[in-house]
């Protein structure tokens, strides 16, 4: 039985639905998620999404946000995060993994 059929019958019968029948989130969702929290607890802008993974209930985002503005652009300072989010987007770790300059191509996604 797929998870959506799961969740119609469940209605139907008015049953708790398991959590292992819960679709998964999209890939833009978790994004979502992920931008939303890091932008609330960092008040920084997000760069670039530079990897994303899902293992077991939980998925791994890494992004850059801009730490520092300059000009020219390629002064530009990028911090390295990777967020971790439960199933349902909520928050469960993020951290800085490093930081470069935009001009770094180096460094680029490298946590």
């Amino acid at each position: 039985m797929k998870p959506s059929e799961v969740i119609e019958a469940a209605k139907e019968k008015s049953t708790i639905i398991p959590a292992d029948a819960q679709p998964s989130m999209k890939t833009s969702e978790v994004i979502e998620a992920a931008k939303r929290h890091l932008e609330e607890l960092t008040q920084l802008k997000l760069h670039n999404v530079t990897g994303m993974k899902k293992e077991n209930d939980e998925w791994k985002v890494t992004v850059e946000l801009v730490e520092k503005k300059s000009i020219p652009d390629a002064m530009d300072i990028f911090g390295i995060y990777e967020i971790v989010l439960d199933g349902t987007g909520g928050l469960v770790n993020f951290e800085r993994k490093g930081m470069r300059r935009r001009g770094d191509v180096s460094q680029a996604g490298k946590a």
